[in-house]
């Protein structure tokens, strides 16, 4: 019972399939910068998983820029989902990675792969989008967020 309970709770996070079903409004604005800036990581550990649910939301400039994820986020992803007993289903929602610019660095942010299609058919004009997202930890020194919902203006 307690897994099927993880698990629709995953799937409602998680899901962006069906827009009345996000909740916008769990999501606090907050610049990827000043998480980037102010994250605290434990230099001793390889991994740092944050238990608690930090969500997010920021307005980003969109490069149009995507890959496949790294093996390392992937496997961090596993690590994750093992360590709060999530579905492992749930990390094969992410196989794709948008690139973010901030002011002095770029990242690559694993998203959400129903939303990289829509992604991919906006406009070439389109430059800002806001990115809801969530810190799920670190590896080492490098933060690991991913996007589950985006919107545009």
């Amino acid at each position: 019972m307690q897994k099927l309970i993880i698990l629709i709770s995953f799937v409602i996070i998680f899901s962006s399939n069906v827009s009345a079903e996000f909740n916008y409004s769990s999501y606090k604005v907050k610049t990827i910068q000043s998480i980037v800036d102010n994250f605290y990581y434990n230099p001793d550990a390889d991994y740092n998983v944050e238990a608690a649910l930090f969500k997010y939301k920021t307005y980003v400039t969109y490069t149009g820029e995507f890959r496949s994820i790294t093996a390392s986020k992937k496997d961090f992803l596993l690590k994750w989902a093992f360590a709060l007993n999530i579905p492992k289903e749930s990390v094969d929602l992410f196989t794709t990675e948008i690139r973010i610019d901030l002011d002095d660095s770029i990242l690559w942010l694993p998203i959400q792969d129903n939303l990289v299609k829509h992604l991919k058919s906006e406009p070439e004009s389109l430059k800002t989008v806001m990115l809801y997202y969530m810190l799920l930890g670190s590896q080492k020194e490098n933060l690991i967020l991913v996007v589950n919902e985006y919107a545009v203006n």
